[in-house]
């Protein structure tokens, strides 16, 4: 349990030394682009605020794979990019697929 706070305060720290979690490296929003203009790009949103607090993409570079994928500071630890990952592999298991690469985190 030690070892999952120290990673959780490093990640956060990290994250404000990058500024914007959700704020995606020019690479990244270009790919996110591309999932949304596919179909392949799913969004969860804070139902007060309306404010997206995670995304997660897939097959936009290749089928079946994973990513990328990010999660709010203020969301994390509550089972949003789980929900996101299992839509991900519901969708991906329709389409006949019984793997899943998880090639883009962060």
């Amino acid at each position: 349990m030690v070892e999952a706070e120290h990673c959780r305060r490093e990640n956060e720290r990290k994250d404000e030394e990058r500024g914007d979690p959700m704020g995606p490296s020019a690479a990244e929003a270009q790919v996110r682009r591309r999932a949304v203009e596919q179909g392949t790009c799913l969004a969860a949103f804070d139902l007060g605020t309306g404010r997206p607090v995670a995304f997660a993409c897939h097959s936009v570079n290749r089928f079946v794979w994973f990513g990328p994928t990010g999660t709010a500071v203020e969301a994390r630890n509550r089972g949003v990019g789980l929900a996101l990952l299992s839509q991900v592999c519901a969708e991906l298991s329709v389409a006949g697929n019984e793997l899943v690469e998880i090639c883009w985190i962060g």
